[in-house]
Parts: C-alpha cells; sequence; structure tokens
C-alpha cells in the first residue's frame, strides 16, 4: 500500500503538504459529502486515509516506511533479474 499515492503526495511533501492532503481526502471521502458511496466503502478508504496521516506524519515512523518502500523495491528488482536471467 502506497500511502503517499493514498494522499496524493510526492515523496518530498512537507509535514503542511501532507495534513493539508489529509484534510483535503477526509473530507472528499466523509459519507455526508459522498452520497454514491457506501458506508463500507468510506470506511476502508476513510482507514486507509488515516494510517496514511498516522504513519507519514510521524518524520519517525516515515522514515521507517520510506526504508522499507527501498527495501521492497531492491527485492523486486532482485526477482525480476533473477527471473529475466532464468530464461
Amino acid at each position: 500500500m502506497d500511502f503517499y499515492k493514498i494522499l496524493d503526495i510526492d515523496k518530498s511533501a512537507t509535514i503542511t503538504d501532507i495534513k493539508k492532503a489529509y484534510l483535503q481526502m477526509a473530507k472528499k471521502w466523509h459519507p455526508d459529502k459522498s452520497t454514491n458511496i457506501t458506508k463500507e466503502e468510506y470506511e476502508i478508504q476513510y482507514n486507509k486515509i488515516v494510517n496514511a496521516y498516522k504513519i507519514l506524519s510521524d518524520e519517525t515512523k516515515r522514515g521507517l516506511y520510506n526504508e522499507s518502500l527501498t527495501e521492497m523495491d531492491l527485492k523486486n528488482c532482485n526477482r525480476i533479474t533473477e527471473y529475466s536471467t532464468s530464461d
């Protein structure tokens, strides 16, 4: 799950950018504002938004998250390389 995509922000976003994006997304997905979504859809999306904000708004958690993304990218690259060389 890419928290940056959920909040529609760049990885270089500031804390102010993150908070602004969080508030915009929370408002966008609020059930009183979006009448064409079900309660379940709202809850799923809202939980994603809250989790993204909790991680990205905390510098320590954000750093760990960014490190894990880098590690996952490296693992995926290694898998792709291994797969393509095995042909």
